[in-house]
């Protein structure tokens, strides 16, 4: 009726539908790690998103599988990804496009881990086993703000204030500073 309205998908669900990989959604779930998964073709390994009640579109969030001894397809995009793994051991290149330097760190079971934004990034699984990452994104309000998957994941934008690609850039410090805003 006229006092009825219906919410239209979000720019986020359809890129979440568009992607053909398994969709739950929940309050919670008990163990993500025993969550239905699929081929994620974009992406290069087994897949699935996880939807939460109570997120109200601000937070993305998806599961992802890298076969044995084998890497996701390397990609870039405009929204910050947070990575935990929950299982397997690993290493993580990054790079901007047109820079032949990379850089790379490794990462294990219990480590987390987000690559600069919008750099070029390739997670390999080291081991004979899968490795299984639960993601966390704000990719749904920036879809929402550009409305165009082709330029989230296609501008070649090099954020020279969040990536330095010198070889120290992934180096931790050996000693305490001072953080020059809050003093501490």
């Amino acid at each position: 009726g006229r006092n009825k309205w219906n919410r239209p998908i979000s720019p986020y669900e359809q890129f979440m539908h568009d992607e053909e990989i398994p969709i739950h959604r929940g309050i919670g779930f008990r163990d993500t790690r025993d969550l239905e998964r699929a081929q994620w073709e974009r992406m290069g390994g087994l897949g699935a998103f996880i939807e939460l009640d109570g997120i109200g579109g601000l937070v993305g969030i998806y599961l992802i599988e890298i076969p044995a001894g084998g890497a996701l397809r390397p990609e870039h995009h405009l929204y910050e990804e947070v990575f935990y793994v929950l299982e397997g051991r690993g290493a993580t290149e990054i790079w901007v496009e047109g820079d032949a330097n990379r850089q790379s760190f490794e990462w294990q079971s219990g480590s987390v881990f987000t690559p600069p934004l919008n750099t070029w990034h390739e997670i390999v699984n080291a081991r004979p086993a899968p490795a299984l990452l639960v993601v966390q994104t704000n990719a749904p309000p920036i879809m929402q703000l550009f409305r165009n998957t082709e330029f989230l994941f296609g501008t070649p934008f090099h954020f020279r204030d969040r990536y330095d690609p010198h070889d120290d850039y992934f180096k931790p410090w050996q000693e305490f500073r001072t953080d020059p805003l809050s003093q501490r």
